[in-house]
């Protein structure tokens, strides 16, 4: 599953997961 800065709607073990994605993607 991909991750797009519109996505609000996410589990709690999803959030951690899309915030490790994001500081790979720095």
């Amino acid at each position: 599953k991909l991750f797009n800065g519109n996505e609000v709607c996410l589990d709690p073990k999803e959030k951690w997961v899309q915030k490790v994605v994001q500081i790979f993607l720095k």
